[in-house]
């Protein structure tokens, strides 16, 4: 555990209830023993034995303490000092430095009516926003920035030229290209499906069995297969006529 260097902190231990516990201190940075053999007392009847340990020190130091009942020692580490006295040294030094100019009197640094004088924020808002555009042009100024965008009269202007005068709005003309790419996007299935029907139609068609088998122009590519049936329904036979076909 860690405490202040001129806190004074009970060390506790647990032993049997009754038993006679001594206590030897020792100061790390050096190995002296500050404590030797000193008496424990006992809290209440619970076992537990306390040490009221102080030192008074002017830097940081750690300690050892080992308890004994004669048996068997318990022990641990107390630090004193440290980043605790650090950070209250820094606070005090920083109130050192703000309280004498907390001190000083308003009146010697504003008057009332000085103070009553600075616009309010609407104020300040109404003399900037009325400015002229005109005279804040200079390159890299947010004045500049506001000036290069278009304004609404520009906006409808370029509108209108787009489109022309008795056309549609940009809002229709925008739906009809969605609706034209809608059908555009249709154009590879389309093709798939032109390019099936060149390849079905552009070969030898051949009987084999219960099937038909098409073939591409090249007359070796199969392109499609076919069941035959006959008109009960039921796969042709020798002795059948084809009555429909149905594609495998």
């Amino acid at each position: 555990m860690r405490y202040a260097k001129s806190e004074s902190t009970n060390i506790l231990a647990l032993f049997n209830s009754g038993d006679t516990v001594t206590i030897n201190v020792y100061r790390l940075s050096d190995n002296t023993k500050v404590v030797d053999g000193a008496s424990c007392s006992e809290v209440a009847e619970t076992g537990i034995f306390k040490y009221l340990f102080s030192q008074t020190i002017s830097q940081k130091e750690e300690y050892l303490w080992v308890m004994n009942n004669g048996e068997y020692s318990k022990y641990g580490k107390i630090v004193l000092s440290g980043w605790m006295d650090d950070t209250a040294d820094e606070i005090q030094n920083h109130r050192n430095m703000v309280e004498p100019k907390i001190d000083i009197t308003i009146s010697s640094r504003a008057s009332q009516e000085s103070v009553d004088a600075i616009p309010t924020a609407d104020e300040i808002a109404d003399v900037v926003w009325d400015e002229t555009t005109s005279d804040h042009t200079t390159s890299g100024s947010f004045g500049e920035e506001v000036q290069s965008h278009a304004t609404k009269t520009e906006l409808d202007q370029a509108e209108a030229n787009i489109r022309g005068v008795d056309s549609d709005s940009l809002k229709t003309l925008s739906d009809q290209i969605d609706s034209v790419k809608e059908q555009t996007d249709k154009i590879p299935t389309i093709q798939l499906d032109v390019s099936f029907i060149k390849d079905i139609e552009g070969g030898r068609w051949v009987l084999d069995g219960h099937q038909m088998v098409f073939y591409k122009e090249d007359n070796t590519t199969e392109v499609a297969r076919f069941d035959l049936y006959n008109k009960d329904g039921a796969l042709i036979s020798e002795e059948d006529d084809a009555y429909e076909r149905r594609r495998v």
